[in-house]
């Protein structure tokens, strides 16, 4: 007996990290003491602001 199924998959709540991964690159950047808490929020902001306008 053959069957065949396509699975979807969707990751809920994923999170949008900005073009060329700006979000990771800011956290890290924290991390690592060379930027504040508030450049940190402000890239977090930014890159949610272009998630909402692109879609």
């Amino acid at each position: 007996m053959s069957t065949s199924s396509n699975i979807i998959t969707h990751t809920l709540g994923f999170p949008r990290i900005g073009e060329r991964r700006a979000l990771k690159w800011a956290l890290e950047s924290h991390w690592r003491g060379e930027s504040s808490a508030q450049a940190l929020q402000a890239t977090a902001k930014s890159v949610r602001a272009q998630t909402f306008h692109a879609h």
